[in-house]
């Protein structure tokens, strides 16, 4: 046999026992005691899950199957999908809370709001009704503009 696959061969073979070994001591990882317990072992399973998924790939890989038509290819793609929504859980925790309180003050303050009564009313009919908007109609052929009533 060429020196080189059987080197290859003997890597393979060192990777799968230190995988295994990783694995065996995955297993007894004590998680009741964390404040995050929770999302940690989902985290956890999830590790074990894809990996133990990914090993079965590369076995079939080397046997000659194609995985891609095979169901371990929706099994992975779930585990990614799982994966996916616990990133987004975890990430929710960490994301910028809006202080509403704040944004109200900051927009209530930056309207404009009339000195007194007397603008106020200067903004209203004579009936108490608000004003109505009025257009300015620019007319490329002169130089000064009008209000036109909307009306019109």
């Amino acid at each position: 046999m060429d020196k080189r696959v059987k080197s290859t061969i003997n890597k393979l073979h060192t990777k799968v026992e230190l995988l295994k070994e990783l694995l065996e001591k995955s297993d007894s990882i004590n998680f009741d005691n964390d404040e995050d317990a929770l999302a940690k072992k989902v985290g956890h399973d999830l590790f074990k899950s894809f990996t133990v998924t990914s090993l079965f790939w590369a076995y079939l890989k080397t046997q000659g199957v194609d995985p891609n038509e095979h169901p371990v290819k929706q099994e992975l793609d779930r585990i990614k999908q799982y994966i996916a929504k616990s990133k987004v859980i975890h990430d929710r925790k960490f994301r910028p809370k809006v202080d509403q309180g704040a944004s109200k003050r900051f927009v209530k303050h930056s309207l404009w709001k009339p000195k007194n009564k007397d603008e106020l009313q200067n903004m209203k009919n004579s009936d108490g009704s608000k004003q109505q908007n009025t257009k300015i109609i620019f007319d490329d052929n002169e130089m000064d503009c009008e209000p036109v009533d909307q009306a019109s």
